[in-house]
């Protein structure tokens, strides 16, 4: 583990701690993609909860944990996780868990080249026929019903997980209703469409990489 800037990152991350403008606790990671969540919650919730899916060290949990009551952050990744739990010591209202969230429960396969200084890039899906040497980690996996929590705000960045993540969260969703900011390519932007459309939401922010979908009527 090495600090840059009073941030605690794993010891060979060499690109999200480039990431890091401030000095401990400021950051402006993705600020755009967040503030046009933002303005969503403002219109059709409050800000009680935020679900912080794939939170890596922490550096959207404790944006988070100064506008919302609660905070749940889920990190699967032991070198991340144990950096996360540093990071967000003294933030009563951050509760983390060493978890993957997924559409069934059970155990799976985390992946990263060992090659890689980007602790970000973590996954399920990707590197499976990679040829490199892989720093390889078995994790839990958890349905986000089974917490039975009422999120108004969820961010899911999982490298390419985000629809198992919804799935395994779509009771939680109907019934809460929360803004959802997810990294997304296109393919998941339409897998994420049929999903969420049918309860009520449609795609209100489109960024680069990070979409923001909300639900269309107001509370």
């Amino acid at each position: 583990m090495k600090v840059v800037k009073g941030w605690h990152f794993p010891d060979n991350d060499g690109l999200l701690s480039k990431q890091v403008k401030g000095h401990y606790p400021d950051t402006r990671y993705q600020q755009e993609a967040l503030e046009k969540a933002y303005e969503q919650i403002r219109q059709v919730s409050s800000f009680d909860m935020a679900i912080d899916v794939g939170a890596n060290v922490g550096l959207h949990s404790i944006r988070f944990s100064t506008k919302f009551k609660n905070v749940i952050s889920f990190e699967p990744s032991s070198s991340n996780f144990e950096c996360l739990k540093v990071n967000v010591q003294g933030y009563d209202n951050i509760k983390t868990f060493k978890s993957a969230l997924g559409k069934e429960e059970g155990e799976l396969e985390l992946r990263l080249p060992s090659s890689s200084n980007n602790y970000g890039a973590f996954s399920f899906k990707d590197f499976a026929k990679s040829k490199e040497d892989l720093l390889k980690e078995l994790v839990p996996v958890v349905k986000l019903d089974e917490f039975m929590l009422a999120p108004s705000f969820i961010k899911i960045d999982t490298q390419g997980f985000e629809v198992e993540v919804v799935t395994g969260g779509i009771e939680t969703i109907k019934k809460h209703r929360p803004v959802i900011l997810a990294e997304a390519d296109r393919k998941q932007i339409q897998q994420l469409h049929n999903l969420l459309a049918p309860i009520g939401y449609k795609l209100t922010w489109f960024g680069s990489k990070d979409k923001v979908f909300s639900p269309v009527h107001l509370r």
